[in-house]
């Protein structure tokens, strides 16, 4: 109080900070993401390119895949980089054709522990928003399966799981599907394989460790 008995307050200076997320270097394990250039492919089908707009609305040459018996899949070995008790996210862009309206993600067993040898399947449905199954095998694979639909009618799938077995061998099969019929099929863009408890954004080799951005804001409160 002053000598006019008015009362005086201290201004106070809050501090609020604001932060977007961080990312640390993440690789994408694989290559020919876009439209499978040097993939192989396993079972009785087809594949081709073809260009279409792809999610983020711009035109780009992506993979068509026709399955004319059931579990037609595509591939690329990731056996030189796999680890034990390492967790990775398995991830693709896809959109139906004609009458096909599910897919999968077949993880095989040999790269678990566990002494089943069971593979372990996702089965993803690309109507709607999309929607997936997925039955535990071992709670030791932490295994997370996900569908998100985005634009263009695309979907966006993936697998999460913890590799367990002390050398883990076999194919990841990416897109294992049932028959279609005539020119009904699947489009693909965007394979990732990533050391990551989920998928992160779309990347073609190292993204370098970024924040998106980072701001501190004062304020001065009575």
């Amino acid at each position: 109080i002053n000598s006019g008995g008015v009362a005086l307050t201290t201004p106070r200076i809050m501090v609020y900070e604001k932060q977007n997320a961080a990312f640390a270097s993440t690789t994408n394990y694989w290559t020919g993401i876009y439209d499978l250039t040097g993939w192989s492919y396993s079972g009785t089908g087809t594949n081709t390119t073809t260009s279409v707009t792809v999610p983020n609305g711009t035109t780009a040459t992506v993979r068509k895949l026709q399955a004319t018996a059931a579990n037609y899949y595509a591939y690329l070995s990731l056996s030189s980089y796999l680890a034990q008790n390492a967790t990775w996210t398995f991830s693709t862009y896809v959109q139906p054709i004609g009458s096909v309206t599910q897919t999968k993600i077949v993880l095989p067993g040999t790269l678990f522990a566990d002494s089943s040898g069971s593979a372990r399947t996702a089965t993803f449905t690309m109507t709607g928003s999309g929607s997936y199954s997925y039955t535990s095998v071992s709670s030791n694979d932490q295994a997370v399966v996900g569908i998100q639909k985005v634009s263009n009618n695309w979907y966006r799938i993936w697998f999460t799981a913890k590799i367990t077995a002390a050398a883990p061998t076999g194919n990841i099969q990416m897109l294992s599907s049932l028959a279609s019929a005539g020119a009904d099929g699947i489009l693909t863009y965007g394979m990732q394989a990533e050391k990551s408890a989920f998928p992160t954004t779309l990347m073609n080799g190292t993204r370098a460790p970024t924040i998106l951005k980072a701001n501190v804001e004062l304020k001065v409160a009575n």
